[in-house]
């Protein structure tokens, strides 16, 4: 047998991998040949493509493929393989139409419920989620003023919008704050011919609930006090329990803490329960 024959080599079957990469190469181009007849037939017509919806831009500094329309980010892990990490938007991304509030509170009582409710309400409203968040946390900050407010910077409609929430809000024509608001409304029209804007009327009602650290000590704790066990369901009041310990500005006393704990246990257990203590033991 002649060794210098040269071997013949076997016919490399393509992967799953290759074949579906392959395919993908496929689409992609026949997806870019129909968008860029798309892109033709819109500037027959008249219309620039170029133009986008103001609240979905596409990677700032980038040129895509298409070289046309910016290409949204859908926030695939860099330097995965296989694609090309953005796709094209045609359409406009889902506006709220209003801003939901949950009923005003009451002096006192649940504000801080409501007012992170109002936040994440708000800033939710927008596809620009993150940025609406910081603008409409500028309300509680302490160097904000009202007037620093009259401006809605990129958030015209958001702010409108805030507005008209509020005002639904707020009850009747006799509430304090309500009140409030309408002379801080028609001072504003008179100097600066303008309309009170929807943070401005947040930041009023921040400053109204606002309460001196003596004072919400005080509230934090009659409101500590308000937490009973009821009908022996222990992981509701431990929850209750917890819920208005984060809230509270100041920790009270451990002891303090123990005490009213173990009186709930005392007062509204039989003393058959596995739970029961009696409250006179921890003095």
């Amino acid at each position: 047998m002649n060794n210098n024959t040269p071997s013949v080599e076997e016919p490399v079957t393509p992967t799953r991998k290759s074949a579906q990469r392959d395919k993908a190469t496929e689409l992609f181009n026949s997806f870019q040949g129909d968008y860029e007849r798309y892109v033709a037939a819109m500037n027959n017509l008249g219309e620039d493509p170029q133009v986008q919806y103001p609240t979905s831009p596409g990677p700032p500094g980038t040129v895509t493929t298409f070289g046309k329309v910016p290409l949204a980010n859908l926030g695939i892990v860099p330097g995965a393989t296989g694609h090309s990490g953005h796709v094209v938007q045609y359409g406009k991304p889902k506006e709220a139409d209003v801003v939901k509030l949950l009923a005003f509170p009451k002096p006192g009582m649940s504000f801080e419920k409501w007012w992170d409710h109002a936040m994440d309400s708000i800033s939710s409203s927008t596809s620009y989620c993150t940025e609406a968040y910081r603008w409409i946390l500028t309300v509680q900050k302490p160097e904000t003023t009202f007037e620093s407010l009259a401006d809605s910077a990129s958030f015209v409609r958001l702010d409108a919008m805030v507005l008209t929430a509020l005002m639904e809000c707020i009850p009747g024509d006799t509430h304090l704050l309500r009140q409030e608001i309408k002379k801080a409304k028609t001072a504003q029209l008179l100097t600066h011919e303008r309309n009170i804007t929807g943070r401005q009327v947040l930041y009023m009602v921040h400053q109204f609930f606002a309460m001196s650290d003596k004072d919400k000590s005080m509230t934090d704790t009659a409101r500590l006090h308000k937490v009973t066990l009821q009908n022996g369901d222990i992981q509701q009041f431990i929850y209750k329990w917890d819920e208005v310990l984060s809230l509270m500005r100041k920790r009270p006393e451990d002891d303090d803490l123990m005490n009213l704990f173990v009186l709930q246990f005392d007062v509204h257990l039989p003393k058959t329960h596995e739970f029961y203590v009696e409250y006179l033991f921890w003095y």
